[in-house]
């Protein structure tokens, strides 16, 4: 989630957002996982090395139901149960690239 660009149809205003201004706690374990993470993550900026995958995933589901073939819906993939454990799973992927 935390290297996913929008574009610009996808962005609204935030005051929109219900819940927006709302406060939450984050745990010192919490905040010390996403600074590791947002370090482990961060690199100069090139732009051409993203593309829409959504889009061009659903162009290839077009193309396929076009010429006639079955389409399959793969399983949910299931959210993690905390945010330390989103976090440590996130960091142990980045540090294994």
């Amino acid at each position: 989630l935390l290297s996913q660009l929008h574009y610009v149809d996808e962005i609204r205003n935030p005051m929109e957002v219900p819940g927006w201004n709302q406060e939450i706690e984050v745990s010192e374990e919490e905040l010390e996982l996403a600074k590791q993470l947002l370090n482990a993550m961060k690199k100069p900026l090139k732009l051409e090395e993203y593309r829409d995958e959504y889009k061009e995933g659903l162009m290839r589901l077009i193309e396929a139901k076009l010429e006639g073939k079955e389409i399959t819906i793969a399983e949910e993939v299931k959210a993690a149960k905390s945010l330390v454990d989103a976090l440590k799973s996130s960091l142990e992927s980045v540090k294994g690239v």
